[in-house]
């Protein structure tokens, strides 16, 4: 008996050690997993418990101003008040619009909008924008009826202003919403009407003026409600940019030549190569893209066969007419021909099978180099041409800037055409015919030229032969536009400085003598004589059958059949400062209107923009005050050749 309950209890004390010590196994091995996760995996637990508990909220950056030589805003950002919706925190996103529209005006196209950005971000918790540019009344109505707006919040936000308009819209373009292939290419992309640079300088320096984006590091509960901002790292503004333009100038400018139909104008500093104007017209109003240009007035722009959003300043390509004899007449020079050289003109020439007209139909008579520039004989240059051959005058054009692309950081620069029988060869399998080089020495037939080319090519001949190149900022050393300006150096062209002179006498022929083609156009400022060059650009030539029923001035035929009217000139003559060149297409007047037209410029450029230049240089002009701590770039010019 005594030995079945010693068994009994042997057995019960063996089975109470193995169970104390399963307990002794797991509570060693729940205190080891405990110590696991606590000590040893602390930090990747607190980090994913973080994730749930903090939101990181990208800080859109301030974009950097533009603005003119003077300090004058060109494109700024004004505070800007938006309605968002957050999709998760509104299950019925129709029914909420539709309250919403009770209180404010919609865009048309608002669901599509949505459907799109849900589409491209695939995150229902990031907002979307609903309406901008809300007043502050429109503002309070949302506020107050809140709670009948789930998921709806405002947000003060910037919004890009384009003060010049019209007047300075080509050159600097404007901003718009981000593009669905953009969308990956940088997160802030993703936030609610963020903007980038869609055309001219906007686009080409969307980088610099774009800035970078800060973060916001919020604390949230359960249900996502923002309790409170734990950190934050400021977003960097984009970087002020001073632009060489001024705004003044292009203003007068735009106003002057809108009462044409198509026509563009230029200036330029002869010495720094910095563009004080670039108007082109018609054009259009840059704002209406900043604050979402709605689809009509978009179909309009892009419909209209003016072409407004078209820069005709640098793509639009015309056959420079009459001012190509600049390049012509240098090359005649360098290479040997005597400027004294004389050549009976009686208005035409017989070459081969063909007549080749002059534009004065009874002819020059007896004229020599200065003559033939100063009353544009086209049979001079004929006869010139002829000696020369294509290849020479390519050779000589293109020390000009005509025929290549202008470093200029604008989209679609165009670099224009001058021929050469390779060319010709590559382009239409074709031998070059000596009568085509008779059409090119007078700039008709393949020739080609942009208004900036022809503002470059005369800022070359007025400062003397150096290379001068075009630039859109100012060439000072400092950020402060009062700072003395920079003379970037130029090399020589390479043109001796008696061919120079030749050339520089007989544009001031043009003007300021009885016979020269512009000499209505002269100015009456001592001081500020101005020489030039007319051309024609022409359309279509006219038909002998034509010229026999007298058809002979553009007044004679419909306007798109017209030839177009172009001036390029310099002034003061005596002290080279400026360039301008100014073409009017389809002009009734002729060029001699293109040259009142820029007689005009240069007396508004010496009452209003030069004396402002001369004391810029004198340290007293002010800056305008920073916005947000932006930075300021000066860019400066460079000089190589084009």
């Amino acid at each position: 008996m005594y030995a079945d309950e010693f068994t009994q209890e042997s057995v019960f004390s063996r089975r109470a050690v193995m169970l104390l010590g399963a307990q002794g196994l797991l509570t060693a091995g729940l205190v080891g997993r405990l110590y696991y996760l606590q000590i040893l995996e602390r930090d990747r637990y607190q980090l994913l418990a973080d994730q749930n508990r903090l939101n990181v909220h990208l800080i859109p950056p301030t974009r950097g101003r533009i603005f003119d030589r003077n300090g004058e805003p060109i494109a700024v950002n004004r505070q800007s008040y938006r309605a968002l919706i957050i999709p998760e925190q509104s299950k019925y996103i129709v029914a909420t619009l539709e309250k919403l529209a009770q209180h404010v005006t919609l865009p048309d196209d608002v669901l599509d909008r949505i459907a799109e950005q849900r589409r491209r971000t695939r995150q229902s918790f990031v907002p979307i924008e609903v309406v901008s540019n809300l007043s502050w009344i429109e503002v309070s109505r949302i506020e107050v009826n809140a709670l009948n707006l789930p998921g709806v919040i405002i947000d003060a936000g910037q919004r890009r202003i384009y003060p010049a308009k019209e007047s300075t819209a080509h050159v600097i373009g404007y901003v718009g919403g981000v593009d669905s292939t953009q969308i990956k290419q940088n997160k802030l992309f993703a936030l609610p009407g963020f903007k980038v640079g869609k055309s001219g300088v906007e686009e080409q320096l969307d980088d610099v003026l774009r800035g970078s984006g800060g973060t916001s590091r919020v604390e949230v509960n359960s249900a996502g409600r923002i309790i409170k901002e734990v950190n934050r790292r400021p977003a960097e503004p984009g970087v002020n940019v001073w632009s060489s333009l001024d705004n003044n100038l292009s203003h007068f400018i735009y106003e002057k030549l809108k009462r044409h139909r198509r026509a563009s104008a230029v200036v330029m500093n002869v010495h720094s190569g910095e563009v004080l104007a670039m108007v082109s017209v018609p054009s259009y109003d840059p704002n209406q893209f900043a604050s979402g240009i709605d689809e009509a007035t978009w179909k309009k722009l892009t419909t209209d066969p003016d072409h407004p959003l078209t820069n005709k300043a640098i793509t639009g390509q015309y056959p420079p007419g009459s001012t190509f004899k600049i390049a012509v007449l240098a090359a005649a020079l360098e290479e040997g021909i005597s400027p004294k050289t004389e050549i009976v003109c009686r208005g035409a020439i017989n070459y081969s099978d063909r007549r080749y007209h002059c534009w004065k139909r009874g002819g020059h008579g007896r004229i020599d180099a200065t003559g033939a520039i100063r009353e544009s004989c086209d049979v001079w240059f004929y006869r010139i041409g002829e000696q020369l051959g294509i290849n020479k005058i390519a050779e000589y054009a293109k020390r000009f800037g005509l025929g290549t692309k202008p470093d200029i950081p604008l989209p679609n620069v165009k670099p224009g055409l001058i021929p050469t029988k390779d060319w010709k060869r590559a382009n239409y399998d074709e031998i070059w015919y000596n009568g085509e080089t008779l059409i090119s020495a007078i700039g008709q037939g393949y020739c080609l030229a942009t208004p900036l080319q022809l503002a470059m090519m005369t800022a070359r001949i007025a400062s003397d032969g150096m290379a001068i190149k075009p630039s859109l900022f100012r060439s000072n050393k400092t950020t402060v536009p009062s700072s003395p300006l920079f003379q970037p150096f130029f090399p020589s062209l390479g043109l001796s400085t008696a061919a120079l002179r030749v050339i520089q006498q007989g544009m001031w022929e043009v003007v300021n003598t009885p016979k020269g083609t512009a000499f209505g156009a002269q100015s009456w400022h001592e001081e500020w004589k101005f020489a030039g060059k007319t051309g024609t650009s022409q359309v279509r030539s006219i038909s002998e059958e034509e010229r026999r029923e007298g058809v002979l001035s553009n007044k004679d035929i419909a306007w798109a059949r017209r030839d177009h009217a172009v001036f390029v000139g310099y002034a003061p003559y005596h002290d080279p400062q400026y360039a301008v060149s100014v073409l009017i297409e389809h002009s009734a007047e002729g060029s001699g209107g293109a040259a009142r037209f820029a007689r005009d410029v240069f007396d508004y450029i010496r009452t209003d923009v030069h004396p402002q230049i001369l004391k810029s240089t004198g340290e007293t002009a002010a800056a305008p005050p920073a916005e947000d701590g932006a930075p300021t770039m000066a860019f400066l010019a460079t000089s190589s050749v084009s």
